[in-house]
């Protein structure tokens, strides 16, 4: 995933980075599945965006 930073201030981009989103179960200590809602969520802000 991409996201910028703006500065309320400079009224600019003033930072660009890059992240990976991990949803994790701390119960079981292992890696959690996303669910089909939030991955149509992830999807529909990145269309809004693009």
């Amino acid at each position: 995933m991409e996201y910028q930073i703006v500065s309320k201030k400079l009224q600019k981009v003033t930072t660009i980075g890059y992240a990976t989103i991990v949803m994790f179960n701390f119960g079981t200590n292992k890696k959690a599945n996303l669910s089909e809602t939030l991955l149509q969520a992830i999807a529909n802000t990145r269309e809004a965006v693009a």
